[in-house]
């Protein structure tokens, strides 16, 4: 029962969202669409930043949650951006107010994963520190995070995402490359 209430609310902030930017809505607003009481919103989330969380995080894993191997990575980061941009407004209502950071640590949160996982695959067998991988990693990641905040910042347009795939051509053979250079052996 817990999981169909966070999906109603966080239905509920969708549809709110595509209205109107998030500083602008209220708990009062989502519970009214909701049709619950604040108890039953505060029982499952302490604010409304946790409940996007919450949305971002069970919409995105759902999006790019079958590209979790190395053969598919590439394809689940096409996902990301298909999801993106398929909630347009909710993203640009997101961008355009306070919750800007939270978005961003949201995207990277999702794509850190995804890197130190093919960052583990690419480097059996080397012998890398792990404060070198994970600066690898990190660097990786902040690079895809930034190319996602350009592309949202000017709107979606296909240049952005084009600079994207060419980003992920880039990791495509660079990575082990990196590996190489980082290793102890």
């Amino acid at each position: 029962m817990s999981d169909i209430t966070k999906h109603a609310l966080a239905s509920s902030l969708k549809k709110l969202m595509q209205q109107k930017p998030i500083d602008k809505i209220t708990v009062k607003d989502i519970v009214e669409d909701c049709g619950v009481n604040r108890h039953t919103f505060y029982y499952h989330f302490q604010d409304i930043y946790e409940l996007i969380e919450w949305l971002c995080m069970d919409e995105a894993n759902r999006a790019i949650g079958n590209h979790k191997t190395f053969d598919t990575w590439k394809r689940g980061f096409h996902d990301l951006y298909g999801y993106l941009h398929a909630n347009k407004a909710i993203i640009m209502n997101a961008y355009n107010s306070n919750y800007r950071n939270y978005l961003e640590r949201y995207i990277r949160t999702l794509v850190r994963p995804y890197i130190q996982d093919f960052l583990r695959i690419q480097s059996e067998g080397m012998n890398i520190p792990n404060e070198k991988l994970e600066f690898i990693c990190d660097t990786y990641t902040y690079g895809i995070v930034s190319l996602a905040m350009d592309w949202i910042a000017n709107d979606m347009t296909a240049r952005y995402e084009n600079s994207m795939n060419f980003f992920l051509e880039l990791l495509d053979g660079s990575m082990k490359h990196t590996l190489e250079k980082f290793s102890e052996n």
